[in-house]
């Protein structure tokens, strides 16, 4: 480890070589000691001129206090002769300045190089964590193709969700701020996807800093069959996990709810048998303190009947909506539309009050009727 080396996240093991003098921060003592040794040249002006002139002035006094015997005047000799204002000031002034760069982080080898400063025409730095905070910021965003700017930042910001390099931290602040505070951000990692590599280490460090962000939950932050990591990420996670949208029976929902494996329980009503295997998981989710949020990334009729289950449990508030997809989007005759807040409508009508839109449906069927009159 090296000076100016920060651990944002995880933690670091570290076996000590040296101490005391040896480290990096006895050797800064060190230099600041021997600062004095590096005096600047009209600091030796001053002590050159010292040299010759004191012992003058002491023999000025000792002869005025034998012609006097006057010890007052012998003092006042010493006074109005005394070269404060070049033997002292001189050296004080240069402690005084390399004191001054101490106390706001800036080391000064001794006077000599100050004096260097002031002929210096051109100042080069290192300006990461020297000149700067070492945080770096998003200032602009310069968009190509029209799309809007804060649709680029949230795709950069979910391409770069499992970074920890400075600057990807730089576009998941931006594109937070972007968001504002009156909006949630949800993250989700994608873990039932087959490509996922990462373990729990990794999960509850992603976890950790995406907790700085105020993220309302952290979603299939793992592998679908990593039930005890699920089960520990819970316990050790700053923020809400959640998951279960690969589950596909109730009995297997029962089991990582029992087990307090997460805090948002995400069924797919497509995948877990329909409206009332769903409600049924949802009904077990509540009886553990457990969020039910449907998950209706799936097709036009699920996400209507998430919606009416929705609006059946009380402290559910939100469904998973994918924007964009044909089978969500085209295949009803009344499409799908968010309103000015960002609310989907929940339909009042009988059944699902979903009609499907035949002539859409027949494109994705190779033309072959799959509704009959």
């Amino acid at each position: 480890m090296f000076a100016a080396t920060i651990a944002r996240l995880g933690s670091l093991r570290v076996r000590v070589t040296h101490v005391g003098a040896d480290t990096t921060f006895g050797r800064v003592i060190k230099l600041v000691e021997e600062a004095e040794a590096h005096r600047a040249d009209v600091q030796r002006i001053a002590d050159t001129f010292s040299a010759y002139y004191l012992p003058v002035v002491a023999a000025i006094a000792a002869l005025t206090f034998l012609i006097r015997s006057d010890p007052l005047s012998t003092a006042a000799v010493l006074v109005v002769a005394c070269s404060c204002s070049f033997a002292l000031a001189t050296p004080i002034a240069m402690l005084a300045s390399v004191g001054a760069g101490a106390k706001r982080g800036l080391l000064i080898k001794g006077g000599k190089y100050l004096e260097t400063l002031a002929r210096a025409d051109v100042l080069l730095v290192d300006k990461t964590g020297t000149l700067t905070l070492g945080r770096p910021q998003i200032t602009d965003v310069i968009v190509l193709n029209g799309m809007p700017a804060n649709e680029v930042l949230a795709l950069a910001a979910s391409a770069e969700r499992y970074s920890e390099h400075p600057l990807a931290e730089a576009v998941r602040s931006a594109a937070r701020e972007a968001i504002g505070p009156n909006n949630l951000l949800m993250v989700d990692a994608g873990g039932s996807d087959a490509y996922w590599q990462q373990g729990y280490k990794r999960a509850l460090r992603t976890a950790e800093m995406l907790a700085n962000y105020d993220v309302a939950w952290f979603e299939e932050p793992l592998k679908a069959d990593t039930f005890n990591d699920y089960i520990a990420l819970r316990r050790a996670a700053p923020l809400p996990i959640s998951g279960g949208e690969v589950l596909t029976r109730r009995q297997s929902f029962q089991t990582w709810i029992e087990a307090g494996a997460f805090d948002i329980v995400q069924p797919d009503v497509t995948k877990v048998g329909g409206i009332s295997e769903e409600r049924r998981i949802g009904w077990m989710a509540q009886e553990h303190g457990i969020r039910f949020i449907p998950h209706g990334w799936n097709t036009a009729i699920g996400l209507a009947a998430d919606l009416q289950l929705a609006s059946a449990f009380a402290d559910t508030d939100l469904v998973a909506y994918l924007t964009g997809s044909p089978f969500i989007d085209e295949i009803v005759a009344n499409r799908w539309q968010l309103d000015s807040d960002g609310m989907l409508a929940i339909p009042t009508a009988p059944g699902l009050s979903t009609t499907l839109d035949r002539d859409a449906l027949a494109k994705y069927t190779r033309g072959e009727r799959w509704l009959d009159d």
